[in-house]
Order: C-alpha cells, then sequence, then structure tokens
C-alpha cells in the first residue's frame, strides 16, 4: 500500500511542472483580430454584447467601460481542466476596439487566489482557453451581420 502511494504522489507531481520563473509576460495572452469592416462603435457594442453572452454576470466583470477610448477592462475567471481536476484561474481582460480591429488581452493570470500561476501546464491550458476565447468572439463579431436579417 506504501508503495502504491508513492507512486501515486510521483505520478501527480510529473503531471504538472511547478516553476516561479515565469515573468508577467508569460502571465498574458494577446489576440488581435484585424479585417473586421465594421466601425470602431459597432465593435465596441458587439463586444459588449459578446461579454454580456460568455459571462454568467458581466456587470460584475467589467470594471471599466469607456466608450471614447474604445476599452473595456474587467476581472474575469474561468475554470480549466487540468490533470486530476478543474482549477480556478483568474485574470485581468482588456479589450480594446479600433475601427476594423479588436484586440483581446488576458494579464495577470492568476490562481483562485489572484496570485501568479506557477504551474506552467495550467497556464498552457489557460491560454488554450484564452485563445477560444478570442476565437468564440471573433466569430461572434463577424455573424453579428447574419443575426440582424431575421
Amino acid at each position: 500500500m506504501r508503495t502504491l502511494s508513492i507512486v501515486l504522489s510521483l505520478f501527480l507531481f510529473s503531471c504538472s511542472t511547478i516553476t516561479s520563473d515565469l515573468t508577467s509576460e508569460d502571465l498574458q495572452s494577446t489576440t488581435i483580430i484585424e479585417n473586421l469592416d465594421k466601425s470602431k462603435s459597432e465593435l465596441f457594442s458587439l463586444t459588449n454584447e459578446w461579454l454580456a453572452k460568455t459571462f454568467k454576470d458581466s456587470k460584475s466583470v467589467i470594471e471599466v467601460k469607456d466608450e471614447d477610448r474604445g476599452k473595456i477592462v474587467g476581472k474575469g475567471y474561468s475554470e480549466v481542466m487540468h490533470t486530476l481536476g478543474v482549477y480556478g484561474v483568474t485574470y485581468t481582460l482588456t479589450i480594446d476596439v479600433q475601427d476594423n480591429r479588436v484586440r483581446i488581452k488576458f494579464e495577470n493570470i492568476g490562481d483562485y487566489n489572484y496570485r501568479a500561476l506557477t504551474n506552467v501546464g495550467l497556464l498552457t491550458k489557460s491560454k488554450e482557453e484564452f485563445s477560444a476565447m478570442a476565437k468564440n468572439l471573433e466569430a461572434y463579431i463577424k455573424n453579428s451581420s447574419q443575426d440582424d436579417k431575421w
């Protein structure tokens, strides 16, 4: 039984690489979506719609919403599947819009206590999740004109 405990402990430890050498650049993910053929005002509105549909309570997520600057800043929380469980990941979400372009940044990626992530595997899975969210935003914007024709 003791051998099983040792083997299981080694397996769990090897499943998640932990390092403290991550930089602030490692703890961010940025995607720029271009060629959207929409004005800054349209993109700002569509981005707000996407936030409302993506997050359970977008009002609690959004901390800054400035249409003149084309900037939305908020605090997000996602559950990410990694190794043997689901982990809570927090982040700062910044969306900047200009004519025909949107930039979505996930920064300050941390655990549920807002401490910087030190688990490389979990960070990688989180970035995959953020990339999927950015693709979802892009699809939402590009398909928005189809929704108007009901």
